[in-house]
């Protein structure tokens, strides 16, 4: 009973959280990436070129995800100046002390914020620029990126007092990148075998 409860309080977290950021920080990225697809648009009509429906909804994806990362941890926390060095540690587990009936959401919210990261780098990199990485390369790539946007955004509290540098951000981050490359190459490798088999059967 007490790992449901765990379970329950966890999930619920998340549901919570999950519509704080649907209500608050969804405006801002849905017209950034309508934005990135009315140049992309004008762009092909300019230079004569058909539009691609994959490379539309990549760049729409790409310019969504981004702004809506800083906007949920940067542009949204301006005016309300807090000092970046009052709790450099950070949060480091889902329960929280203070209170017993309900979970800390931020390690949570760490994790899931870089875990689409990989597969928006990989499908856009292939995309534009023909390039194809290994199952090693995409792991190291999206672990390093990850790490690297999130010391950008770290650095940036830190510099304009918009929240506090915690170094359980980082890790948590990274640790987001890591499982979402794992996870891409999972159902990369699903997807495939899922493909051969159809293949043999006709």
């Amino acid at each position: 009973m007490k790992g449901y409860s765990v379970a329950s309080r966890i999930l619920r977290s998340i549901r919570d959280n999950g519509k704080t950021v649907i209500q608050e920080h969804l405006a801002i990225p849905l017209a950034v990436g309508a934005l990135a697809l009315l140049i992309y648009f004008v762009f092909c009509k300019i230079k004569k070129k058909n539009i691609c429906s994959k490379s539309a909804l990549l760049l729409f994806s790409a310019f969504f995800y981004f702004t809506m990362i800083f906007d949920i941890t940067v542009f949204s926390r301006i005016g309300r100046v807090q000092d970046p060095l009052s709790d450099v540690l950070g949060d480091w587990w889902i329960l929280d002390t203070s209170f017993i009936m309900y979970v800390n959401y931020s390690p949570i919210i760490n994790v899931l914020l870089t875990i689409p990261l990989c597969a928006l780098l990989i499908l856009i990199t292939r995309q534009f620029f023909g390039t194809v990485y290994s199952d090693k390369k995409a792991i190291f790539l999206s672990t390093t990126v990850s790490f690297g946007l999130s010391l950008i955004i770290e650095i940036t509290q830190l510099i304009f007092k918009l929240g506090t540098f915690q170094l359980s951000d980082l890790a948590y981050n990274t640790l987001g990148g890591l499982i979402g490359a794992l996870l891409f190459i999972l159902i990369k490798k699903l997807y495939k075998r899922i493909k051969k088999s159809r293949i043999d059967y006709k």
